[in-house]
């Protein structure tokens, strides 16, 4: 215990007497551009460690906040702020539209590198109906960005048997080395749009992958999950990059798509 109070008492002179903290196991001067210099060629520094659900239950944690997660075994910091925090991992490569990735290939990434959307490998269909309910509105499948809750609203609609969601919805990619998934929808207008905003990257790889059983993506219009009355619904030309609206009696390509 005497022990203690004394290491107490030295490292409060430390503090008090300069602007910087050195703590080593042989003799060392703090370098003066660090607060707190840690030295030593025989040990390194353990930094709290804690579960993915504790560290998002610290309260208030500060910007710059680190922690090690022992779920994943990998350095995470709060970017965001006390109030809305936003965890995001360090040292591990961020993804990259065009890139091979959870079963399809990706056309948008998020702010942190590590989420974003993946569309199918091949047009699951070239000519399709958008819904076997032709006249008959919908009207909750209105969405201008979010394709899988328009997706769930047209399957869900009654009478409803078959339609491009549903072909999307039941889409199982197979193996292409980046996981079989099954939560596929059809997307909505903007995530179309993100898909000819990277028309040049997503065919170059699409066509020099060396895999025949993918396909480019077709200068043609693409069926958007997004309803505009009870007859009329939207799609995107991937020819003229523009929505349209259409008969949903109509035949047009169909191409799915998933979050991660």
């Amino acid at each position: 215990m005497r022990y203690y109070f004394l290491l107490v008492f030295f490292w409060q002179i430390s503090v008090l007497s300069s602007q910087n903290v050195g703590i080593s196991d042989v003799i060392h001067v703090p370098e003066q551009s660090a607060m707190l210099d840690i030295n030593s060629n025989k040990s390194g520094m353990l930094i709290p460690r804690m579960s993915m659900n504790q560290i998002k239950s610290v309260i208030s944690p500060a910007n710059g906040l680190l922690i090690f997660c022992s779920d994943d075994n990998l350095f995470y910091f709060n970017s965001g702020t006390p109030l809305v925090p936003d965890w995001l991992r360090i040292g591990t490569k961020g993804h990259y539209i065009g890139e091979f990735y959870g079963g399809g290939i990706i056309i948008w990434i998020d702010h942190t590198g590590q989420h974003g959307l993946i569309c199918s490998l091949t047009d699951l269909s070239t000519g399709t109906e958008w819904s076997n309910i032709t006249s008959v509105l919908i009207g909750t499948a209105t969405s201008d960005w979010d394709g899988q809750t328009n997706t769930t609203e047209i399957i869900n609609q009654p009478g409803h048997l078959t339609s491009a969601a549903q072909i999307c919805n039941d889409y199982i990619n197979p193996d292409y080395g980046t996981g079989i998934y099954t939560d596929w929808y059809l997307p909505s207008v903007t995530e179309l749009k993100h898909i000819r905003n990277h028309f040049y990257e997503l065919n170059k790889a699409l066509d020099t992958d060396a895999d025949i059983s993918t396909q480019i993506l077709s200068k043609t219009e693409y069926w958007a999950s997004r309803e505009a009355s009870n007859v009329y619904v939207h799609l995107f030309s991937f020819d003229n990059a523009a929505a349209n609206t259409m008969l949903k009696t109509e035949l047009y390509y169909v191409r799915a798509v998933r979050r991660f």
